[in-house]
């Protein structure tokens, strides 16, 4: 389990059971990216290794944040859900960016091999001020509560079931 403050323990508490049928199921998500506002050029598009047991969708040149490969970097330092102090104990994989906005994107965190302390989840990152930011991260109405753009939650497939 991750270590976080009290309130976002109990918040993802709440929704892990959620999440965990949800990543049972085995949802995949496209990966893609946008280096422009031409969701429809993917042109630059190429595919690089985020880690051993993930991969993610990148642009060559011009995307936002340095793309998807730079998300990885700011999971692991993001003290949301308290990631930063268990940065050892996962992998961050499915990296997917918004077509509908380049500046946002989802990953997942799923436990290394032989982790068992760890329960893996989701988590939405936005590009402010040139870096990616963690905004949210958990097992459920991941992105939901935090001012993700509308279009942006469907285009990453980020379900709300919460009020």
């Amino acid at each position: 389990m991750r270590q976080s403050r009290p309130k976002a323990r109990a918040r993802g508490n709440r929704v892990l059971r959620v999440v965990i049928g949800v990543l049972t199921l085995g949802a995949v998500v496209a990966l893609a990216a946008c280096g422009d506002s031409d969701s429809s050029n993917n042109a630059d598009t190429q595919k690089t290794t985020a880690s051993t047991t993930g991969s993610t969708t990148g642009t060559t040149a011009g995307a936002p944040c340095g793309g998807a490969a730079a998300v990885e970097a700011a999971v692991r330092q993001s003290s949301v859900a308290g990631l930063n102090q268990v940065s050892d104990q996962f992998d961050v994989t499915n990296v997917v960016v918004a077509q509908s906005d380049p500046t946002w994107a989802r990953f997942s965190d799923a436990p290394k091999a032989g982790i068992v302390t760890f329960q893996g989840g989701y988590g939405v990152v936005n590009c402010q001020s040139g870096a990616w930011v963690v905004t949210d991260a958990g097992s459920a109405d991941v992105g939901c509560q935090t001012g993700t753009p509308p279009a942006v939650l469907a285009d990453l497939k980020l379900d709300c079931i919460g009020p």
